[in-house]
């Protein structure tokens, strides 16, 4: 991704966990309940972005729910940056959802 963006690039990404997590752990209809789904895609997708030199400079859960309940989030990203996201920001973002 890095060789898109300029060196202060910025991205704000959409997380949809029922696409990221195993088909196992998504429940019928293709929707996430699990909170454990919910933090384990997150702390993945962080991992990721840091070892790609993306760091994540907000995390939310995004203010629009589907109409069945399904739950996603927004990233925001920032190029070449030391990330200030760890799991405890997760945690707050995801455990409201229980």
């Amino acid at each position: 991704m890095q060789k898109w963006l300029a060196v202060d690039g910025d991205i704000v990404a959409l997380v949809k966990p029922q696409f990221e997590a195993g088909p196992e752990l998504v429940g019928k209809g293709g929707i996430v309940r699990d909170t454990a789904v919910h933090r384990a895609v997150l702390q993945e997708l962080l991992t990721w972005t840091n070892r790609n030199g993306l760091a994540a400079c907000r995390l939310m859960r995004s203010p629009v729910t589907g109409s069945d309940g399904n739950v996603e989030f927004l990233l925001w990203l920032r190029a070449g940056e030391e990330s200030g996201i760890g799991e405890d920001v997760v945690r707050g973002v995801v455990e409201p959802l229980s």
